[in-house]
């Protein structure tokens, strides 16, 4: 009998690209796994489209790869990934980084606990100091290309809501509260990528209250990205997020 060893489909959160996976990459290349780093398009120097669009990139990934993958999910992907893997059978397991797992009918903006504002159009705020909340654990050396790579990120798929969820076994939570899953995930005997649904789901996740505001676990970066200013724009219901000076 045949093994095939799964291509790793890598999806980046908000304002990443593909290149947020590189080192990775060269990693699972020694190893002897193929993998793929999927470009979203809410998040570039010229984004476009939805949450839904999202999905849609990370579901044709998964579909033309011509063999069994793993899609590995960090921060906000968490969101579409769930969306764009639903029934498809080559999926064999999930790995969400420090991501959102949604339920159907969720938004980013519902599972963190703030509402949605009036106006969703435009760029999301920019991130006031990306080296302290993305990479605060990272050597300064890789920390400052990260910092020079960070896009555009469109607001609107942070208030989308998620229509349909892949099914999903859980392992372990991870250190944020949030759910990670890992070996075990995958596939039940009907082909979907587990059967029970994770509990303690908001467990630790940030309440809006000020103690709480941004999310971060001492020493790592911020598990949504949010900054207080954001929060509190959010609260607000701020309709026009300043231009992203990270951008491009």
């Amino acid at each position: 009998m045949t093994v095939h060893r799964p291509t790793f489909i890598l999806v980046p959160g908000a304002y990443h690209l593909p290149s947020t996976w590189d080192l990775l990459r060269g990693e699972l290349d020694s190893l002897g796994y193929a993998s793929r780093a999927v470009k979203l398009p809410t998040a570039g120097p010229d984004p476009r489209g939805d949450l839904h669009d999202d999905a849609d990139v990370i579901r044709a990934a998964i579909e033309t790869s011509g063999g069994p993958v793993v899609v590995v999910a960090h921060s906000y992907s968490g969101l579409p990934v769930t969306e764009g893997a639903v029934g498809l059978p080559n999926l064999r397991h999930l790995v969400y980084v420090a991501a959102f797992v949604p339920d159907v009918g969720e938004s980013m903006y519902s599972i963190v606990g703030v509402p949605e504002p009036e106006s969703t159009e435009g760029l999301f705020p920019p991130i006031e100091d990306p080296r302290a909340q993305f990479y605060a654990d990272v050597p300064d050396e890789l920390a400052d290309v990260a910092v020079r790579r960070i896009v555009s990120q469109l607001h609107q798929p942070f208030a989308d809501r998620v229509t349909q969820a892949v099914a999903r076994r859980p392992v372990h939570l991870h250190h944020h509260g949030q759910r990670r899953l890992g070996p075990g995930a995958g596939p039940g005997a009907d082909g979907r990528a587990g059967e029970a649904r994770p509990q303690n789901r908001h467990r630790s996740l940030p309440a809006p209250g000020p103690a709480r505001r941004t999310g971060r676990a001492p020493g790592r970066g911020r598990q949504d990205g949010l900054s207080v200013r954001q929060r509190d724009a959010i609260a607000r219901g701020s309709s026009e997020p300043p231009r992203n000076r990270y951008s491009g």
